[in-house]
């Protein structure tokens, strides 16, 4: 089961202090930032679905974490939305303000990334991509390259869930076939895994 409420401000702080860096069984950690919703949706499902699959996730609000926490996590997902002309979304400035303006030493991180973005403006999924960048410039090591999807475009946002799924089949080591089969339980989480929510941010 995932349980957002675990993570909060003192579990990142306080209750990781004590454990291993990278114990190997620790789930993976999925993160979102997002503006209207969808960003939010996708990283739940993206945990659930891990975990349907037999790997364990734990689903967390990007604005949550900090250095240490990602310090500390060994494996990292994060979607993220970019709002307006290539911002973050409003739940994400202080992070970013906080901490991506600063680069903490995050060695032995292996992490991913999929932005969302209107590919009607300029600045398409930028804010995914400083995320990225500021990851791998921190010593973070990729899983894979950085997914754009688009949510102007359902064509392209499907095909870049499934791209999603597909390499996180291959970094995970799990069964590609039942990852492209996974459903959400309950229709009402549905939104934004097969683009049912679309709008100016996601």
């Amino acid at each position: 089961e995932i349980n957002e409420g675990d993570w909060s401000s003192d579990v990142c702080s306080s209750d990781l202090a004590g454990q291993p860096a990278h114990p190997e069984n620790a789930p993976v950690l999925v993160a979102w930032a997002t503006q209207t919703g969808m960003a939010q949706t996708l990283a739940k499902n993206t945990a659930a679905m891990l975990q349907a699959c037999g790997q364990a996730a734990q689903a967390a609000p990007l604005a949550l974490l900090d250095a240490d926490a990602l310090r500390r996590a060994a494996r990292l997902l994060i979607v993220a939305s970019t709002y307006g002309d290539g911002e973050p979304p409003d739940e994400a400035v202080a992070f970013e303000k906080q901490h991506m303006r600063q680069h903490p030493p995050l060695h032995g991180l292996r992490y991913a990334v999929l932005a969302l973005g209107d590919s009607s403006y300029d600045n398409f999924c930028q804010f995914g991509q400083a995320i990225d960048g500021w990851l791998a410039s921190s010593g973070g090591q990729r899983l894979f390259a950085c997914i754009k999807a688009d949510s102007a475009d359902d064509f392209e946002m499907n095909a870049a869930l499934a791209a999603w799924r597909k390499q996180l089949a291959a970094a995970f080591g799990l069964d590609a076939a039942q990852l492209a089969r996974w459903q959400p339980k309950q229709p009402s989480e549905a939104s934004g895994w097969h683009n049912e929510e679309i709008g100016r941010a996601s």
